[in-house]
């Protein structure tokens, strides 16, 4: 979303208020000291979020720069709740992987706040403060 222009920005989050995806958002504010830390709360929020008696597959946005570090804390947070067995990750790229492009760009209106926050509200069925 930071790429595109403020008329393909409204159309899209316009499109996703009227869809049918549903999203739930894990904030972290500003209540940590550095991404990673707001990371970790906002990942330990979504692993101990799922239900236990379900199998899942969590798929993040492949960021070279922490790939080594969110394999860490996941397989370290997953074995902590029991579900290293049930639930399956993996890191895909933007750009092979175009789904990634709507919650980006959920999290993108979510981060900016007022009318883009209102655009996108419709999807958002939940928020979780980490």
């Amino acid at each position: 979303m930071a790429k595109e222009g403020a008329v393909r920005r409204r159309k899209i989050a316009d499109a996703i208020g009227r869809s049918e995806v549903t999203a739930v958002v894990y904030d972290a504010g500003r209540r940590y000291s550095d991404d990673l830390l707001a990371r970790a709360g906002c990942l330990r929020s979504i692993v101990n979020g799922l239900p236990a008696d379900q199998q899942a597959l969590l798929v993040l946005e492949q960021d070279d720069s922490i790939l080594r570090w969110d394999k860490q804390f996941l397989y370290t947070a997953l074995r902590n709740a029991g579900r290293d067995r049930s639930v399956m990750y993996t890191h895909r790229r933007a750009s092979t992987d175009l789904v990634l492009s709507v919650p980006d760009a959920i999290a993108w209106c979510w981060a900016r706040g007022g009318i883009w926050r209102e655009r996108i509200s419709p999807a958002v069925v939940d928020v979780v403060r980490v």
